[in-house]
């Protein structure tokens, strides 16, 4: 669990750090809409 925040946050920060690049901020746009999915429907 706590190694899956820090990988979020993570590629989080990679995402905010990046946002000039729309591929970059594509890849971990979908990283973290498929994570969030993935929690969602675990539920």
């Amino acid at each position: 669990m706590a190694i899956c925040i820090f990988k979020w946050t993570e590629s989080h920060l990679i995402y905010t750090k990046s946002e000039e690049i729309p591929s970059e901020n594509d890849f971990f746009n979908q990283i973290i809409y498929s994570t969030g999915n993935r929690r969602m429907s675990q539920r």
